[in-house]
């Protein structure tokens, strides 16, 4: 629900992505490289801590090296060739390979600065109030400022919820 006094800010894009972690801004990424008019919305401010996912795999070494990141990720990550998964029960497992650890703070900025670059307009700290649907179709959202709790609302050809 909207601040009675707050002013609604509409905006349109090419495809409107909501979240800013690793996933929505790969999409973001090669979106805007396409030429499209990428707009990535996130409830928090950027950088900004989060708890989980330091670790890298080869999964992600192959989608860091398609963005043509994995060089400058690298550079600020800890490489390491062995990894232990720890069971409830305190036993383990060893896996060899490459891995690699990164805070996810810098990890999500590196990826959304480069989202900014290719092009995407980065929004924050917006968050999702509800989906605006015509006919069963999805053409956007609506979005409530975190801090001043202005309304925003945002049309789209596509909409993703990464």
């Amino acid at each position: 629900m909207r601040n009675q006094n707050s002013k609604l800010c509409q905006k349109e894009a090419d495809v409107l992505i909501i979240g800013a972690g690793p996933a929505g801004t790969t999409a973001a990424i090669l979106l805007a490289r396409e030429g499209l008019n990428v707009i990535l919305v996130d409830r928090f401010n950027f950088p900004r801590e989060k708890t989980c996912g330091d670790g890298l795999i080869a999964d992600a070494f192959r989608a860091l090296s398609r963005l043509g990141l994995k060089e400058h990720v690298l550079a600020h990550a800890l490489e390491i060739d062995k990894l232990r998964i720890y069971s409830a029960n305190g036993s383990y497992v060893s896996v060899n390979g490459k891995f690699a650890s990164i805070p996810r703070i810098l990890f999500d900025d590196i990826l959304r600065k480069t989202a900014v670059e290719a092009g995407a307009t980065f929004i924050s700290p917006f968050t999702l109030i509800e989906a605006l649907e015509m006919d069963g179709v999805v053409h956007g959202a609506r979005f409530m400022h975190s801090q001043n709790y202005s309304g925003m609302e945002m049309n789209a050809k596509f909409t993703l919820l990464a």
